[in-house]
């Protein structure tokens, strides 16, 4: 009898052994699956590669974002294909609400801002075209201005002006990866403005002054 019970025991031991290697087994399976469907498989699957004679595009549908980078075909760009860039190099970009850096923040108006962030900082290969979807932001054929947050020296920095919306969508170049942002205002106090937009600056001014003294004027007579 003994004998018996001792046998069931061992048997209920084993049989709860066995159930719980096997239970392991599919635990990791299926966090294997869960891994390779979220961060490798979906990453893939968001990246679209287009190749022509002159261009490599690489169209990115990330968390409901696109957006895409174009680079030319020229001498740089084959020679960093060849330092394997599409690994080396994050294609990946976010969107922020506002500049991180407070004393940055201050110096812009935020009402139209939309901050872009790269996760790759640094210098590119080449020039590359980004074409960004900002139809939650922007309406189209407003024009806007790109600077650069360079955080280091604690400036605004003016990349390019003119920038058009068109069907949702924005394309700008840049040379290297860090922060930067589109604003539809003038940043006055920007490194880098340009004559023309400080002239446009001084014309405003003018402008509001003429019509403040014109309003004076009517209001005295």
């Amino acid at each position: 009898m003994k004998k018996n019970a001792s046998l069931i025991i061992t048997s209920l031991l084993a049989l709860s052994l066995i159930s719980l290697i096997v239970l392991k087994i599919e635990i990791n399976r299926t966090n294997d699956e869960i891994f390779e469907k979220e961060y490798i498989g979906n990453f893939e699957d968001t990246i679209t590669k287009t190749e022509t004679e002159k261009e490599i595009t690489y169209e990115i549908i990330d968390d409901k974002l696109t957006y895409s980078w174009t680079f030319n075909k020229d001498e740089k760009l084959k020679q960093a294909l060849k330092d394997n860039m599409e690994i080396d190099m994050d294609l990946k970009l976010s969107i922020l609400p506002n500049i991180q850096n407070q004393k940055l923040n201050n110096m812009v108006d935020n009402k139209d801002l939309l901050v872009i962030k790269f996760n790759h900082h640094g210098s590119l290969p080449t020039k590359a075209k980004i074409s960004l979807d900002v139809s939650n932001k922007y309406q189209n054929g407003e024009t806007l201005y790109l600077y650069y947050l360079n955080e280091e020296k604690d400036q605004i920095e003016y990349i390019d002006s003119g920038i058009k919306v068109k069907n949702g969508k924005v394309e700008f170049t840049i040379e290297h990866c860090s922060d930067y942002f589109l604003t539809g205002s003038i940043v006055q106090d920007a490194v880098n403005n340009p004559k023309n937009i400080n002239l446009i600056i001084i014309v405003m001014v003018i402008v509001i002054i003429v019509l403040i003294a014109s309003t004076l004027f009517q209001n005295k007579k």
